[in-house]
This record gives C-alpha cells, structure tokens and sequence, in this order.
C-alpha cells in the first residue's frame, strides 16, 4: 500500500507558527500542546504501516521556524519534526528526509517499516542539481534490494513551471522496465494555468492519472477547498494493476488536516478478473 498525505504542518498551522512553540524549548507547556496535536497523526501513520511493503509520503511536515527579525530559520529543527522522528525510530519505522534539503518551513517524507526502501539512485544523483531551492519539496525512494517500484512524492508549488520541468528531467533519467509512482499534492486545478498545461505536459511523458483512470470523479474533493489537487500520476503500462482511494473523514470528520490521504493498492487477482 503506497499512503501520500498533506500534514499542513499538522493543521494547528497559528500555532506552528508561533516562535516559542514551533522551536525545540524546555516549556513543559508547549510540549504538553505538541503531544495532544501529534497523537492522533500518530495513530493514522501505525493505521498505514500495517504491511513491509506499505510506504507514506507526508507532504508539508514541519520542519524549522523563519525568525523575522533576524530574517533566517533557526539554527535547531522544530520541536514538532524532533518528536515524529523520535516516534517513528521508536516504534520500529523509517523515515527518510529530502536529500540535502534546504532550510525550510516544512519537508516532503517518506515513512516505513525499518530496512524496507531506500533513497531512489537516480533521485539521489540528480535533485540537488535538478529541484535546487525546491529540493524539501521533493523525495524519492524504492524498494531495498529488490528496487522493483520507485515511489516519488512531491509536493509541487503553485504556479511553478520550474518544478514541473525538474520533474520530467527528472522522470527522463529513471529506469523504464518498473512502476514509478508520483504522488502528493500538486497544486493544480483550475484550467489554464501554468500548472494545469505543465501536469499534461509531464504526463505526455508516458504517465496516467490513476484516479481518472479508475473512473473516479474530477468533482471528488480532496482538500478543503472542495477541489481535487491531490495526485496519484503512475507509468502508463503499470496502470492497471492499482487501484486508488481516498480516506476523506482525516479532513471532514477527523480534521487532522485540510487534505484527505491517497491510497494506492496493488489490485488482486480477483479484482483483476472482475474488472472492479
């Protein structure tokens, strides 16, 4: 099962970005504060780790504070990323970062049961080059040992024809005999922007919109603004052994974001029969 969901800095964003709270401190308060907002994002990752071969790319995990008046990030990661990481390393989990990723509000990460992906090579060799100050926007990884799928989440800025171009030099450089999928919020969906005619261009790369492709609805809301601007782009001929979902009620009900979560499942053999 292949999970992305956009955190939004795990949606109490007034109180991230307040400077005492939002920076590693000693206040038992602000830890109390952080425990109660992280506990139920906590639960959702366990709810999406259920398998070795499950992998989650959150989107827009918090990451380090801008000091205004000094006009730069601090100096320590943010007490919020201190704890996920601390949570993850202690039930067992991986979590990889962007690779050399600049200083930043938040990152785009990828989540594991331990020893089961890796770094992706080719992302690895050229995002440095390739994505520059978008590089917290962006990572990759495959499977260990057997790199049998790449998984690519991203996270891609509004009106960002330089993102979308990073990426297909980016898809032109991976191997083409595996699944690669590019998942994560893509800002786009109003027609005829920049990111709209730039999605189409990358997708004439050889790649689907696996939600469209199952017959769901461009209607279906995944984020608050009842638009659809989260993704699930895969290889053209690996399309049809997945199938796609959202988990809306972590945005309705739960309100643990303003993004519903994406789900990717291998289809089985019956499904595969049936058709559904």
């Amino acid at each position: 099962m292949i999970t992305s969901w956009n955190v939004n800095r795990f949606w109490k964003a007034d109180k991230w970005k307040s400077k005492d709270f939002y920076t590693s401190s000693k206040d038992n308060t602000n830890k109390k504060m952080s425990d109660e907002f992280l506990k139920p994002i906590f639960t959702q990752i366990d709810k999406y780790l259920q398998n070795d071969d499950d992998v989650l790319i959150l989107q827009e995990v918090p990451y380090k504070f801008f000091d205004n008046d000094k006009k730069k990030f601090e100096e320590n990661p943010c007490l919020a990323h201190e704890k996920i990481k601390k949570y993850c390393y202690g039930k067992g989990y991986d979590i990889l970062f962007p690779f050399k990723s600049p200083d930043s509000y938040s990152q785009t990460v990828a989540v594991f049961k331990k020893g089961q992906y890796d770094y992706d090579e080719t992302y690895l060799e050229y995002v440095e080059g390739k994505f520059k100050k978008y590089r917290n926007k962006i990572i990759a990884v495959c499977k260990k040992g057997k790199k049998d799928l790449r998984v690519v989440g991203v996270h891609i800025p509004m009106n960002s024809a330089e993102f979308y171009d990073s990426l297909i030099a980016l898809h032109r450089k991976m191997p083409e005999d595996i699944p690669i999928f590019y998942i994560g919020d893509y800002n786009t969906f109003d027609a005829n922007t920049v990111n709209e005619r730039k999605m189409f261009a990358f997708m004439s790369e050889g790649l689907v919109d696996l939600w469209l492709k199952s017959g769901k609805s461009q209607k279906e809301a995944t984020f608050n603004a009842n638009t659809r601007i989260d993704y699930a782009l895969i290889t053209e001929k690996d399309a049809d052994k997945y199938e796609i979902t959202a988990y809306h009620d972590i945005r309705t009900k739960d309100k643990l974001s303003d993004h519903s979560a994406i789900i990717l499942k291998e289809r089985t053999p019956e499904m595969k029969k049936t058709g559904d």
